[in-house]
């Protein structure tokens, strides 16, 4: 480091460091120093420190707590190891006079950012909290194609504060519901069995996923996990080509819950004497797999378009509801 760029580097961490001292701050505080963020291979081009200590400090004003800047954190280190003293993290802290840590690590599987948070608290340095929230990738640099995590990253920080059992971080605040769309079975009758709808039913089918999860993502409050984010959880645990036009089976659905999904969209294309009955389900999945929706209506065309814009509304219908989510 440039000798002048370390001196006022060491001054303004002198008058942090003086700030911090016990004349000024009481012993019992509500401070909270977030730690050096930790990523795996998979988010490393997105996550930096920079961008999720802005995402804390944005989200800071509602939460009862405050939170260490990133470069008062690193302001403590330097004087700390000026004065040739231990510069741990906890050192820090202590320092700092918070009175917990938080520890960001990040990974991705496709479309979807997943940050773990860990609050320790200081004078309890092996005991935790931990909780896990998400954020979807949707933006992408128009010159170079490369994606914006900044929005992501907000709202997988935000998620995981509002998932952790303490509320001076959690506020009040839940976390966002993760939901995947799976298969629509299709069931055919003898009147039907040659007709397009059922015929074409892999292509049909998939269409509808595609075209359900869509109409989710336009609920704000959820965390939707896309087609080719849902096909890759499945296939790193050896699940190759999901069939659209079943339901998912136990197998798969524990595959997902492992990764953090909490909801289950499915449903049915059904030939019946009176019509076409399509009907869309919501499951919890979290911990066991509960039927917590539905919503069905009946179509009198055999013409897909129709079909599967019935599929799209029940769809958007359900996840809109409110008390689906309780």
């Amino acid at each position: 480091m440039n000798i002048a760029i370390r001196i006022v580097v060491l001054v303004c961490a002198s008058a942090i460091a003086v700030a911090c001292s016990d004349d000024t701050v009481p012993e019992s505080t509500n401070t909270v120093l977030v730690a050096p963020v930790r990523s795996t291979a998979a988010a490393q081009g997105l996550i930096s420190e920079t961008k999720v200590d802005a995402a804390v400090q944005f989200l800071a004003p509602h939460i009862p707590s405050s939170f260490v800047h990133m470069i008062q954190r690193d302001s403590l280190a330097e004087v700390l190891r000026a004065d040739g003293d231990d510069a741990s993290v906890l050192a820090i802290a202590q320092k700092a006079h918070a009175s917990r840590l938080l520890f960001f690590s990040f990974d991705r599987i496709e479309n979807l950012l997943r940050a773990d948070a860990k609050l320790v608290y200081a004078n309890k340095p092996d005991s935790a909290i931990e909780a896990s929230g998400f954020g979807v990738l949707r933006y992408r640099d128009k010159n170079t194609g490369q994606f914006v995590a900044d929005p992501t990253i907000l709202q997988a920080v935000a998620n995981s504060l509002a998932a952790l059992p303490d509320s001076s971080i959690s506020a009040g605040q839940t976390s966002q519901p993760v939901v995947v769309c799976g298969g629509f079975s299709f069931v055919a009758n003898e009147r039907t069995q040659n007709a397009e709808i059922f015929t074409k039913k892999i292509l049909n089918s998939y269409s509808a996923v595609v075209e359900a999860t869509k109409s989710m993502s336009n609920v704000g409050r959820l965390v939707v996990v896309d087609v080719d984010t849902r096909d890759s959880m499945l296939a790193k645990q050896g699940y190759y080509m999901l069939e659209n036009y079943t339901g998912a089976s136990n197998v798969e659905i524990q595959e997902l819950r492992k990764y953090g999904v909490g909801y289950y969209v499915s449903g049915e294309v059904k030939a019946t004497l009176e019509g076409i009955e399509v009907r869309v389900d919501l499951y919890n999945i979290r911990e066991a797999t509960n039927l917590v929706a539905t919503e069905s209506l009946l179509v009198e065309s055999d013409e897909w378009e129709t079909i599967q814009s019935a599929l799209v509304h029940l769809t958007e219908r359900i996840c809109k509801d409110e008390t689906s989510w309780k």
